[in-house]
């Protein structure tokens, strides 16, 4: 089991960390979105028609050098905004917070990124804007270096070995 699947599984030692600036400020600007929600464990479907429909209604959109703005809603963004409009959706319809949860870490060419992690009933599944499809964790080649904790969406956790 890789170290990220240990890590959001909660099979090993964590620690909390430092959230992202831009999770900072979105929480500042509209607090509901950083708020526990109650809702039901999605199944496979669900997230797969969220991640497809998300994927095909946005655009890319690149930020600013040294820009971190984090936002919900919209048409054009770069990964945490579509990240972030597939956990809204997920919420919309009745998707517990602790079940789709924001992460961030490196791509497999070393690049900053952000994606969801979502629990579904057929187990933990990777969101992403660079892939139509959805990937379970296990096969993800995304390195997890922090996620949001499930007890509470402002607090974030990271692997403490």
């Amino acid at each position: 089991m890789s170290a990220s699947l240990a890590l959001i599984a909660g099979l090993t030692a964590a620690m909390y960390t430092v959230a992202p600036t831009g999770w900072y400020r979105l929480c500042s600007d509209d607090p509901a979105q950083c708020r526990p929600v109650t809702g039901t464990m999605p199944d496979l479907g669900e997230v797969d028609a969220v991640n497809r429909l998300i994927n095909d209604r946005m655009r890319p959109q690149a930020e600013a050098n040294g820009a971190d703005v984090w936002k919900v809603g919209g048409l054009k963004g770069d990964c945490e905004d579509y990240a972030l409009a597939k956990r809204d959706l997920l919420l919309r319809y009745g998707v517990g917070s602790a079940y789709a949860r924001m992460a961030v870490g490196m791509t497999a060419a070393g690049d900053s990124h952000a994606v969801l992690i979502v629990t579904t009933t057929a187990g933990l599944y990777v969101l992403d804007n660079l892939q139509q499809r959805v990937v379970p964790l296990a096969r993800s080649t995304m390195q997890i270096t922090a996620i949001q904790s499930p007890f509470d969406p402002r607090l974030w956790i990271k692997d403490a070995r």
